[in-house]
């Protein structure tokens, strides 16, 4: 469903939630071992999800990355927004880590965010408007991923409200 944003915001997000799903292309791999004698080699991979969504907005390029793997003897997830604008150097808006991964997060800066905000048409939103509607557009399931939380009470794409602000407002923005 669609973020709760601003309501001067709304319909320009609403149009740019519409381009990024008519111009996505996802890919997504599974890997599942079903050997079942018990005898899995130190450091093999049990399961592993990888997810990725390509689109554009106004000419602007994104990619959306989610992975996790589980490993006999560890596990290691990681979340991420790059970005880049006409020929430069791509960047990222956001990088999330979790497990043997795990990183406090790191995120674009806000007068970042609206620069790419202006390159992208988009005019009245907020930073954090934004991520939630290219988080909504991209990874609608982004909040029923099983690998959220892991079962040890790890969170393999944990978040930090000070080290990402505007990726964790814009996560309670996806909230019903």
């Amino acid at each position: 469903s669609f973020p709760s944003v601003a309501a001067d915001a709304e319909a320009e997000l609403r149009l740019a939630a519409s381009e990024i799903i008519s111009t996505a292309r996802r890919y997504k791999a599974e890997y599942r071992n079903t050997d079942d004698d018990g005898e899995d080699a130190f450091g093999s991979t049990m399961q592993a999800d990888f997810s990725c969504v390509d689109f554009s907005l106004n000419g602007v390029k994104f990619a959306f990355e989610r992975g996790f793997q589980a490993m006999t003897m560890c596990d290691l997830g990681s979340m991420e927004i790059l970005t880049r604008v006409g020929s430069g150097v791509p960047f990222k808006l956001v990088d999330l880590g979790g497990g043997e991964n795990f990183c406090a997060g790191t995120e674009a800066t806000k007068a970042q965010w609206k620069r790419l905000s202006k390159k992208c048409g988009i005019e009245l939103a907020s930073p954090e408007d934004f991520c939630a509607t290219i988080l909504a557009a991209a990874c609608p399931n982004l909040l029923a991923s099983p690998y959220a939380e892991g079962g040890d009470g790890d969170d393999y794409y944990a978040y930090s409200p000070e080290h990402t602000p505007i990726f964790a407002a814009a996560v309670l923005k996806l909230l019903p």
